[in-house]
């Protein structure tokens, strides 16, 4: 759309979409990447995920090849282009990903990010700080051995990071976290406690996990 809300009909999508998307993540060049649950882009096959130009064509630089089998929840564009892509699969183009990826600029896995402890249930969002650290929420409980109520901190390479306060973690599904410049946590969703602080469905969490008081 134009500022104005008028439909903006340089942006050529052709059929779009065959199913829902859930995420949009903008590229610095105008590309737009979208996640979600269609198959097809434009009559292209893509399973999850999709790159197109400014122009709304579908871009020939970004190959998912097979794609996700399950619907993409959330995404986050890094830094240096490489993107995070969350929610419920468990393969990207048929290599293992349990509910998390890390993306190349060119549509391949990053297989230098490679979570040995998943989550046991669906991811809902996902951010990362400057260090590359990458914090994940959703409905889970546990993460590989380790208990996790709903929210856990990955290190930049996926190891969990055992130094965030988690263990008590939330009591209710989070559904959203957004980080802070400054590394501070803000979460939403549907709990009323979160590491034995009450905080009726929206908190800040130090870098460290602890609530921000």
């Amino acid at each position: 759309l134009y500022v104005d809300g008028s439909v903006d009909r340089q942006f050529l999508t052709g059929t779009g979409a065959d199913d829902t998307i859930t995420a949009i993540e903008l590229r610095q060049d105008g590309r737009v990447l979208i996640g979600g649950g269609f198959r097809s882009y434009n009559g292209n096959v893509s399973y999850g995920l999709a790159e197109h130009n400014a122009d709304g064509t579908l871009s020939g630089g970004f190959a998912v090849g097979t794609g996700f089998n399950g619907t993409v929840r959330d995404m986050k564009l890094m830094d240096d282009e490489q993107l995070l892509v969350v929610r419920e699969f468990n393969s990207y183009n048929n290599t293992n990903a349990v509910y998390i990826a890390r993306l190349h600029s060119d549509g391949k896995i990053d297989h230098q990010f490679a979570p040995k402890r998943v989550p046991n249930a669906p991811v809902n969002a996902v951010d990362y700080d400057q260090d590359g650290a990458i914090v994940v929420v959703g409905e889970f409980t546990m993460v590989g051995d380790y208990k996790r109520n709903f929210i856990v901190k990955y290190k930049s390479d996926g190891r969990v990071d055992p130094d965030f306060e988690s263990v008590e973690g939330a009591n209710g599904i989070i559904h959203d976290v957004v980080i802070q410049p400054d590394g501070k946590i803000i979460i939403a969703g549907d709990f009323t406690r979160i590491n034995f602080v009450e905080r009726n469905r929206i908190a800040r969490l130090n870098p460290n996990g602890t609530v921000d008081r």
